[in-house]
């Protein structure tokens, strides 16, 4: 086991901007496969994030995390519609199969969990020490 610490590119658990990158990656994978979705939500999701970053550094906490919410609906609806179009055919279910698990779990991490994951592409990494109550934007 490596332990060297190294800086990487992650977000915090229940970051907003870790629920655009998994809407991004399905997004991806669906245009690289040819699945027709009925709607991409990454106009939708990329605007939520830059007004959850606004609004949670002021007044407008609550608001924020009603983004926050709608954030987390919106790649819930995705997920569905994805596992709806592949359903039946093992070669696009062999192929969106790491990016649905990872999706998955960023919409159901919690802040109280454990083994959360931080970052979508490098899912090896681990907090050494996180405070009781994660950030949530």
């Amino acid at each position: 086991m490596d332990t060297t610490v190294q800086t990487k590119a992650v977000a915090h658990p229940i970051d907003s901007l870790l629920i655009l990158r998994a809407i991004e990656w399905l997004n991806r994978a669906a245009r690289r496969h040819g699945v027709k979705l009925r709607q991409s939500f990454q106009r939708l999701a990329t605007r939520a994030r830059r007004e959850v970053g606004r609004l949670l550094h002021g007044r407008g906490h609550a608001q924020g995390l009603r983004w926050i919410r709608k954030v987390r609906t919106w790649l819930g609806r995705l997920i569905r519609d994805v596992r709806r179009e592949i359903v039946g055919n093992r070669a696009l279910e062999a192929a969106f199969k790491v990016v649905l698990e990872r999706a998955y779990t960023v919409l159901g991490q919690l802040p109280g969990d454990k083994h959360k994951l931080y970052a979508l592409h490098a899912p090896e990494v681990e907090c050494i020490h996180c405070p009781v109550g994660d950030v949530k934007h």
